[in-house]
């Protein structure tokens, strides 16, 4: 369950935040790799769950 409760905690946020993201998203004039910060962003917290789930595994 520990594993999950980052995952939990993210999901629970980008619900809470997605009209403010939305919104700085599709701003007029915005760069063209803002979209991709955002998945980088959630492809590095979730590759940091799961390293500490496996170190806590050995």
């Amino acid at each position: 369950m520990s594993a999950r409760s980052p995952l939990l905690l993210l999901l629970c946020s980008l619900f809470v935040f997605s009209p403010t993201l939305a919104q700085w998203l599709d701003a007029a004039g915005t760069a063209w790799y803002r979209h991709h910060l955002v998945w980088f962003a959630i492809i590095i917290f979730i590759y940091l769950a799961a390293r500490k789930r496996d170190n806590h595994g050995v």
